[in-house]
């Protein structure tokens, strides 16, 4: 006998069940049980064609009915797929409510073979709106659902649901936790499944977060694993994204030819494609590459070029990196007051967008600047604000960092405490 189509013929029998009122346990008997019955309606394939067919006759739904019922369920889901399609598109173009009211109409329940699908773009429609607990719990269920379901590791749902939580994590400064559900999703993708562009968005995050962390050697060989078929990445912003990686990362390894060239390539990139975001992101490199190497009036030429592009920036959290930049040249140049303005307006930016990483490497830059200033008493407070940020979101490097900066007598006011924090960082 020809197997049947499981997905459609399980969502031909929930339908009818479901129409005429009984519960798995009514139409249960000594030949199937509740389980089995609910697997035949998930579409889980290993369950044999003679359980789905005795199932079929209890419900009198007859054989020779049934390529017709296929035809018309097949064309339903067909179209409700495409709609699911249409939703998606809707919430990425800046419309996640009406996204969200259209999802609630389509009554597509738990168990519908779509039901991961739903929870998954309704994640996505709440992290839109930087709901990240609604958005969280909705993709935590999609990942229930689709680990269960067959059909979903073909459209690979449960990778582009880890994905989607791994951001919520790193949006809400919880990296680590962001990486581990990154790597989730790409241990569970499937590369010969629909939403093969993942692959690389999935190599993309994990340097990204890796990069964040302070974790460069492992972030660089994440990218260099990618970087021989780069001319496969369909997406012009994820291209981009990785060579800002690689200057970045060829940047601070102290590799600057190498973060030069791939500046300005990516530069030229982002320039005939008019991506601002990654034109800002690569000056930006280029600036503090030029910064590091003394050459302090192309560096300038360099964070100013980045700065025309601000307003053309979302979100504005990325535009931290500069004005922290700028302090520093400023900083270098001994002009004390232009580096506090621009740190001012760092650590003002990331405050407002809750980007702690950001805030911290401004808040340290801060402290330094006090600390040049002779204002020890000031310095601490920013360092010892620094130390209980990175102490709270588990950066540890940033903590290793504050500590090494540690004016002396603020290790002999403290000292108990500072060989506290120095023992956990060995």
């Amino acid at each position: 006998m020809k197997p049947l189509p499981m997905s459609e013929v399980g969502e031909i029998i929930r339908k009818t069940r479901k129409e005429r009122g009984l519960r798995l346990e009514d139409l249960a008997d000594e030949h199937i049980s509740p389980a089995t019955i609910s697997n035949i309606e998930r579409g889980v394939p290993h369950v044999s064609n003679e359980r789905a067919i005795y199932l079929l006759q209890k419900l009198n739904i007859r054989m020779d009915h049934l390529p017709g019922l296929l035809a018309e369920e097949q064309e339903e889901l067909e179209r409700l797929k495409n709609r699911l399609f249409y939703i998606e598109c809707l919430g990425g173009a800046g419309n996640p409510e009406k996204a969200l009211k259209l999802l609630n109409e389509l009554g597509v329940d738990d168990h519908h073979v779509y039901g991961a699908t739903v929870y998954y773009l309704r994640g996505k429609c709440h992290a839109y709106m930087n709901q990240w607990d609604k958005a969280e719990r909705h993709l935590r269920k999609a990942i229930h659902l689709s680990s269960s379901n067959p059909l979903h590791r073909e459209l690979n749902t449960e990778a582009a649901t880890y994905l989607e939580l791994g951001f919520c994590n790193y949006r809400t400064n919880n990296l680590n936790i962001a990486l581990d559900h990154t790597r989730k999703a790409l241990a569970v993708f499937n590369p010969h499944g629909a939403r093969k562009y993942l692959e690389f968005i999935l190599h993309m995050n994990i340097a990204i977060y890796l990069e964040r962390l302070g974790r460069v050697s492992e972030s660089l060989q994440v990218v260099l694993s990618i970087w021989e078929r780069k001319n496969e990445i369909v997406s012009n912003s994820v291209l981009l994204t990785f060579y800002w990686l690689r200057a970045e990362l060829a940047r601070k390894s102290h590799l600057f030819e190498e973060a030069i060239r791939y500046s300005y390539e990516g530069l030229e990139i982002a320039r005939l494609n008019k991506n601002h975001s990654l034109m800002f992101d690569l000056w930006s490199v280029l600036g503090s590459v030029y910064l590091t190497k003394k050459e302090l009036a192309w560096a300038r030429d360099c964070f100013m070029a980045a700065l025309d592009l601000v307003d053309k920036i979302t979100p504005p959290a990325k535009t931290t990196t500069v004005y922290s930049r700028l302090g520093v040249l400023y900083l270098s140049q001994n002009d004390l007051d232009q580096a506090e303005q621009m740190l001012q307006k760092a650590i003002q930016i990331s405050e407002q967008a809750n980007d702690a990483p950001r805030l911290i490497r401004s808040l340290i830059i801060m402290g330094d600047l006090y600390r040049n200033k002779g204002d020890d008493k000031k310095a601490q407070s920013f360092y010892e604000r620094v130390l209980s940020l990175a102490k709270q979101h588990g950066y540890r490097k940033m903590e290793y960092m504050t500590l090494l900066r540690l004016p002396d007598f603020w290790k002999q006011e403290n000292h108990s405490l500072y060989l506290e924090l120095v023992d956990e960082m060995i």
